[in-house]
């Protein structure tokens, strides 16, 4: 991850309702500095299940469970959400090294697994705030569906640009962005991402805003 940037996160707004496409490092913080409410949330979806999308996901029904007593910005019914199933399989050891399987009794969670051991985890804080604080119980706000998401990986920045051509759309926006050295240069990113394709590129920075239709 840069460490300039905070973790994957998308918030697309249609009709004044909010629709969280990840859930990455700092996600509820940054989901307020944007002006959002978890009123106006409908669902989310989880695009895979490594921990860079996922990292902030529970805190979302943590945060937004107090039954409005406090400042009325609650998620207002069951909160739908959309992630993959289990993998059902793990790719063999990059360099054919030897590697131990954790919780080999489960070693590819879905999204529902996930959740429920998440429920589980945070069962003593659910028990604590619904005694002391009167908030919802957690289970109560979540409403897990299994999908499969298209085929997809990860793609170097200077191969997205055959990619977005090949696609046919007007506009790429660079979002999920990781560089373990710290920093990124945006321009030297841009120029990457604009080999080619013939179409705007933007390089997106934390908490900007990009107008679709």
């Amino acid at each position: 991850m840069a460490a300039d940037r905070a973790g994957i996160s998308s918030a697309p707004i249609v009709d004044g309702h909010t629709y969280l496409v990840d859930c990455g490092r700092a996600c509820v913080t940054q989901f307020h500095k944007a002006g959002l409410s978890f009123a106006s949330l409908r669902g989310i979806f989880l695009t895979h299940l490594h921990a860079d999308p996922v990292a902030d996901y529970f805190n979302y029904f943590m945060m937004a469970s107090t039954t409005g007593r406090k400042n009325g910005d609650v998620i207002p019914g069951q909160l739908a959400v959309y992630g993959p199933g289990p993998a059902g399989g793990l790719p063999e050891p990059f360099g054919g090294r030897p590697v131990g399987i954790a919780t080999p009794e489960e070693p590819t969670p879905g999204t529902k697994s996930m959740t429920a051991h998440l429920l589980r985890v945070f069962a003593y804080t659910n028990n604590i705030f619904m005694r002391d604080e009167d908030v919802r119980d957690y289970d109560s706000l979540v409403a897990v569906n299994e999908i499969i998401p298209p085929h997809s990986a990860h793609v170097m920045v200077e191969d997205m640009g055959p990619v977005a051509q090949a696609s046919h759309v007007d506009h790429l926006v660079l979002s999920h962005i990781e560089n373990t050295g710290g920093t990124i240069d945006p321009v030297e990113w841009h120029r990457l991402a604009s080999r080619g394709y013939d179409g705007a590129v933007t390089v997106g920075q934390d908490l900007q805003i990009i107008t679709v239709a």
